[in-house]
């Protein structure tokens, strides 16, 4: 369906009649009235996210978006796009006296825009999402999660909206390609530094907490307890990889026999890893074989 001249469709029960409105905040934005049904919601890691599809367009919530991006003021993040990257849908079931019955949503280049703007983790992981499950999909099949359906490349249309997805995938990529580059150097070097840190320092060396760091060293078999026991000790695969080690205080008591306490420690190459592993598992890129 195609709508010019800042027009929109009423519902009428013999044919679909057409008034002008104002357009949002000063926008030159079309807004078209249709149901809150035709947004279809998916999820994202539990969180929805509702899309509409407008003649094989996608158009994303707003809201949904800046709520998975972190972003506070959905207004903010609306004023920052072109004028061409954001809409309004009305819902003719709310009443105009209770609250406001638009919804903005974004088309893909906004889309893109906010994502790659975002630093939050979850940024990532969301435009893995859209790139890799959901655009995918509607170009297929016109909408997300159906049959496949010829792509026309001789629109140029189709071309730009591939070329958005290409650049916004080789940008993501970009990013993190960076990112680990930067870590790969740091943590290169630490792996050949000596000494070795308890499991509370290596916490603050990770930016996690010392508990935290614990129940992950065990959950992973890096570390146990004896039964009965209360210290932790070290596998004797992670000690012999060179990962952790362990240190053996003695303490004097008067009147009492010497008393011999072990301490797990981490080795530079164990923080290393770890670093390592918990990137990795951020990323839902790696499995502990040791726990398949």
């Amino acid at each position: 369906m195609s709508v010019s001249g800042g027009l929109r469709p009423m519902n009428s029960p013999r044919r679909k009649m057409w008034r002008r409105s104002a357009p949002p905040c000063g926008w030159h934005a079309l807004r078209l009235e249709v149901l809150m049904s035709d947004l279809t919601p998916f999820n994202f890691e539990s969180r929805p996210v509702r899309i509409s599809d407008r003649d094989g367009q996608p158009w994303f919530a707003l809201a949904d978006v800046c709520s998975v991006l972190d972003i506070q003021n959905v207004g903010n993040a609306a004023a920052r796009l072109d004028d061409d990257e954001r809409d309004s849908i009305r819902n003719p079931d709310v009443n105009r006296g209770r609250g406001n019955p638009d919804l903005l949503v974004v088309n893909e280049s906004g889309l893109f825009k906010l994502m790659l703007r975002s630093r939050k983790p979850a940024a990532k992981r969301f435009t893995k999402w859209v790139t890799s499950e959901v655009l995918p999909s509607i170009r297929r099949s016109g909408h997300y999660g159906g049959a496949a359906a010829p792509l026309n490349l001789s629109d140029p249309a189709v071309l730009q909206r591939l070329l958005l997805e290409h650049t916004g995938r080789a940008l993501a990529l970009e990013n993190r390609n960076n990112e680990l580059a930067t870590q790969a150097a740091a943590l290169a070097q630490l792996t050949h530094a000596e000494g070795a840190l308890s499991i509370t320092d290596a916490a603050k060396a990770l930016n996690t907490g010392p508990r935290a760091l614990f129940g992950w060293m065990g959950q992973r078999l890096w570390i146990y307890r004896r039964s009965g026991g209360s210290r932790w000790l070290g596998y004797q695969a992670k000690i012999s990889a060179g990962l952790i080690t362990h240190k053996v205080t003695r303490i004097e008591r008067p009147s009492q026999p010497a008393k011999f306490v072990e301490q797990v420690l981490l080795t530079p190459k164990g923080i290393a890893k770890i670093a390592e592993i918990m990137a990795m598992e951020k990323a839902d890129t790696w499995k502990d074989p040791q726990l398949s």
